[in-house]
């Protein structure tokens, strides 16, 4: 036994835990795919680390220039770890929102975006803000981020700002400045801004752990006066979890252990009470080591299996080596432990193997963690079956041989309680028997309409700190997790497929949609709509960014958010939503109605023809776990019935004695689920199992008992008298058993993971249901069932009223028609697969990607030098149209409602940011009031060239 033991714990080392999505979805499931190609583009989990500013003091207050230089250095540490991604800062947003101004992409992306406007009210709309932000910018001074002005222009928009009938600004109150939209999904309001980290995709834990501590550790290097920080994000969980697993259950299996210890020294009066242990702890031991060996990894729910086989295994022990001190004292040929085993060997082998059955059923489940921990119990069952066997008659020999026993068993309190349970008189049998029929069916009905905690957040210790700082996260910005949505398209070898125009229409559609259909949605970041969303104007409808306008945003966006936003040499964009705190059942239908909007956007943008827009993200492998969860949750427990039935029947070919062993374990099945309707107990994926979990106990303890009866009947006992000696000889095995079966399971509930706390209470119930169904049922039931000649027990063939010549062909006809029912079920449970998403609408043809067009088309400056006449006194018209940038448009707007021709206005417009830039133009304060003199000079010299009156100019300076 040494050795085998020895040889088995090798198996041990090979044990890993395991927290992935592997764990949580099929790997070779469609979801999985998706998301591991969505995290192999964009990266996986997030940390995410919560900057809030106390009363009196805004975001703007946070982004000094010491608190920048801190936030780079850790954002440059951060970047460095292998376990990172990308990392996203707030300063990075407000870099490039400067950077957009100062290179004039902004302004002309605002100036392309007025010029698609159709509606002339929403083009003066339009103007008029505009305006506004000229006038801010020039308030704004010195565009430097160490200027606090300057700071609150990039970060604050244009709402509550106006222009009073002079045309001065009007500025709204501090308390009401509402954070430009592009930037909120990272700067939530005025006294909060995010910074992420975004970890490698498809990450081992070994990894996220890394990452997280990358993140920690950054952080603890820098201190940021008057900001509180908070970290937190899903890798902290998981981290935690884990750590759990490989030590949290340990305790667990040990209190498991003196629970059972104290029932055994109460409630088993034999000599060395507490063998059994020894017994349970090799079997466990062993079958920990099988499973090792089949290179199946520990997680979340095959860890559970820990105190469960313990509460399960010790029933062997127990049983063996109660026979063995009642053989004893009997000298029954050929001796205790021959008798022992000959006599308990074949029941113990069949409630084996219907509780292997039972345990097998699971592995129809869809969720992987639930499927091996149903190969965990299969394989940990025999090992306990094989140590409860050997090490009892092995141990108890060598004791019998020096230290004989002389003291006789006696009758003690356990054994007649065991005999008052049995003792239901023979009026309850039919009604037991229709309640068999009526419970489990209400019980399955009722069990669809049973809460389950879906948010996975409530699954994790809630005293934990990573815990206390998710929900402050939620408190203070709505935000719990995230939603990806990654487009890809077959563009152009060059890259740049997704920066079109039909692009930049569906995303912002898309978001716009989601955001109206969707409560729990409460943010999203994107290209587009970052772009997009720069160009809103309270009053005027919003107009998509054209792919020219994503290409230069995005040129001029810092490497970290452009690795966030585009992959795939700009042939794959990102659309990320922001989830607030809610189920896996209201994500659930966010999902789908993501999935609908793609599928058939009605009258919003087709998806590209080159393109295809898919899911990913956590949330998306939360809504797939729950899916698989519910998809077969009650199939399990059918089927488990079906088959165990099945066995049971072919076992004896005997179709009475499969239906008596069976009405108990169906009684449990539907008792049980009332109960946990009835409480409104709360259920959690775990509690999956729970239906096979009854049927392998109740089976187990009901082959049992109906062996014993059965035995006693051989022997020439009436009904009556067999289960009397039954219950004295056995009721304190059974009685000790069961409670231990049940401390094993109950000590789950102190588990301070809520995860497994609600399945120890669920399976406590569902076993204590169990057992007592077993204790109380079969007595009475089996004797009835003997009185009325429906047994072939006790060898009184003449008084059985089927004839012998047709109870085996009718108990094999019997059990293979379950046996087919249940696998028909499987199979039908099984199949299908991933079901396959209807192919959205699309483009007709898709568009070419947009090009930089600086070195392509015509500069003002060109234009100017190209219409310089040869005598060189007057310049040339230009085009009729509108110029794009902010300050051009502006002087054109002048210049043409002072009634110069719009010709000679592009002339002077062109001229003007031709001789000096845009950007250097809003620094002397172009929009000021009163403008500067360099600036009037500079205006009135570039429409001068271009023949503007001096009447006209003063006109215009006077609008």
């Amino acid at each position: 036994m040494a050795v085998v033991t020895a040889l088995l714990g090798f198996g041990l080392t090979r044990l890993e835990f395991a927290t992935g999505q592997d764990s949580y979805i099929d790997p070779d499931s469609q979801v999985a795919d998706d998301n591991a190609r969505y995290q192999s583009l964009f990266g996986g989990e997030n940390m995410v680390v919560l900057f809030t500013m106390p009363p009196g003091r805004t975001v703007v207050d946070l982004f000094t220039p010491e608190n920048i230089d801190k936030l780079d250095a850790i954002e440059a540490e951060i970047a460095a770890d292998p376990a990172i991604e990308s990392v996203i800062s707030p300063v990075a947003l407000l870099t490039w929102t400067q950077d957009m101004v100062a290179t004039g992409v902004a302004t002309d992306i605002l100036a392309r975006t007025s010029a698609r406007e159709p509606d002339a009210a929403a083009v003066a709309r339009r103007q008029e803000d505009l305006t506004i932000t000229a006038l801010r910018l020039t308030a704004a001074g010195e565009q430097d981020l160490a200027n606090p002005d300057w700071r609150a222009f990039l970060i604050f928009g244009n709402d509550g700002f106006a222009l009073d009938a002079e045309g001065a600004l009007v500025a709204p109150p501090a308390d009401d400045l509402v954070v430009r939209r592009p930037l909120q999904a990272f700067i939530r309001d005025s006294h909060h801004a995010v910074f992420a980290a975004v970890l490698v995709g498809n990450a081992a834990l070994d990894e996220l752990s890394n990452g997280s501590g990358a993140v920690e550790t950054a952080f603890s290097r820098h201190a940021f006066e008057d900001v509180a920080i908070t970290i937190t994000g899903t890798p902290t969980f998981l981290t935690d979890i884990n750590d759990y697993l490989q030590g949290g259950m340990m305790t667990l299996g040990a209190v498991a252990v003196v629970v059972m210890a104290v029932i055994l020294l109460v409630g088993f009066a034999v000599r060395w009470r507490l063998l059994p242990m020894l017994g349970m702890a090799v079997g466990v031991l062993w079958g920990f080591a099988v499973f090792g060996y089949t290179g199946t990894s520990l997680s979340l729910v095959t860890i559970a299996g820990l105190p469960i086989l313990i509460g399960l295994g010790i029933e062997f022990a127990i049983q063996i080596q109660n026979r063995i001190e009642e053989e004893r004292t009997l000298d029954r040929t050929p001796g205790p432990y021959g008798e022992t085993l000959r006599r308990m060997g074949p029941p113990m082998l069949g409630a084996t193997a219907t509780a292997v059955i039972a345990f097998l059923t699971v592995r129809i489940s869809r969720v992987p963690m639930v499927q091996d921990f149903g190969l965990l119990l299969s394989v940990g069952i025999i090992a306990l079956l094989a140590a409860g066997i050997v090490l009892p008659t092995t141990i108890i020999g060598a004791r019998e041989r020096r230290w004989p026993t002389r003291k006789p068993p006696r009758v003690g309190w356990v054994e007649r309680t065991v005999r008052w349970l049995g003792s239901l008189p023979r009026a309850t049998v039919v009604p037991l028997v229709v309640l068999a029929v009526v419970l489990p069916v209400a019980g399955l009905l009722l069990e669809s309409g049973t809460r389950i905690e879906s948010d996975p957040i409530n699954w994790a210790d809630p005293s934990s700190q990573t815990i206390v700082d998710a929900r402050h996260l939620e408190d203070e910005t709505g935000l719990a997790t995230t939603l990806g949505v990654f487009v890809e398209t077959d563009g152009p070898s060059t890259g740049n497929g997704v920066f079109t125009d039909q692009m930049g229409a569906f995303v912002v559609d898309l978001v716009d949609r989601t955001g109206e259909e969707n409560a729990e949605v409460v943010g999203a970041s994107s290209l587009a709509t970052t772009v997009g969303w720069l160009t809103d104007v309270d009053g005027a409808p919003s107009i998509p960014p054209s792919g020219l306008d994503m290409l230069q945003a995005y040129e001029v966006a810092p490497p970290a958010l452009q690795r966030t936003l585009v992959a795939a040499d700009g042939n794959a964009a990102q659309v990320l939503f922001q989830l607030g705190p809610s189920g896996l059942e209201e994500r659930s239908v966010v999902l789908d109605r993501i999935g609908e909007a793609i599928a058939d956007p009605g009258d919003a943008a087709l998806l590209p023809a080159n393109a295809t827009a898919t899911t990913g993200g956590l949330a998306v492998v939360g809504v797939g776990l729950l899916e698989n969860i519910t998809a077969n949750r009650s199939a399990l427990t059918i089927v488990a019935l079906l088959l165990v039935g099945a066995f049971v029947v072919l076992a004896h070919r005997d179709v009475a004695r499969g239906l008596l062993t069976m009405v108990p374990v169906l009684l449990a099945v539907g008792t049980s689920a009332l109960l946990i309707r009835l409480l409104d107990v709360t259920l959690s994926p775990l509690t999956t199992v729970g239906g096979p979990l009854v049927v392998a106990t109740c089976a187990e303890f009901s082959i049992l008992l109906v062996a014993r009866y059965a035995e006693e009947r051989e022997r020439g006992l009436d009904p009556h008298e067999s289960t009397r000696v039954a219950a004295e000889r056995t009721g304190r095995a059974f009685f000790t058993s069961a409670l231990t079966t049940l401390g094993g399971f109950a000590v789950l509930m102190l588990s301070p993971l809520p995860l497994l706390a609600d399945f120890g209470l669920v399976v406590t119930i569902n076993i204590g249901v169990a057992v007592l169904s077993a204790l109380v049922v079969i007595p009475p039931l089996v004797m009835e069932a003997d009185r009325r000649g429906l047994l072939t027990i006790g060898g009184h063939e003449a008084e059985r009223r089927t004839p012998a010549r047709w109870r085996a062909p009718v108990g094999w006809a019997s059990g293979l028609a379950l046996a087919i029912a249940g696998a028909a079920l499987v199979v039908a449970t099984t199949g299908g697969g991933d079901e396959t998403a209807a192919a959205p609408r699309r483009t007709e043809s898709a568009e070419v990607p947009a090009q930089d067009q600086t070195s392509a088309t015509s500069s003002p400056a060109d234009v100017v030098a190209a219409s310089v006449p040869n005598d060189g006194d007057i310049l040339a018209p230009g085009p009729a149209e509108r110029p794009s940038g902010l300050v051009a448009g502006l002087f054109w707007d002048a210049l043409t409602g002072a009634g110069v021709e719009p010709g000679t206005a592009r002339c002077a417009a062109d001229d003007l940011i031709a001789t000096t830039a845009e950007a250097d133009l809003l620094a002397m304060g172009i929009a000021a009031d009163p403008r500067p003199a360099a600036v009037d000079e500079l205006l009135a010299a570039a429409a001068t060239r271009c023949g503007v009156t001096s009447e006209q100019l003063a006109a215009a300076a006077e609008s």
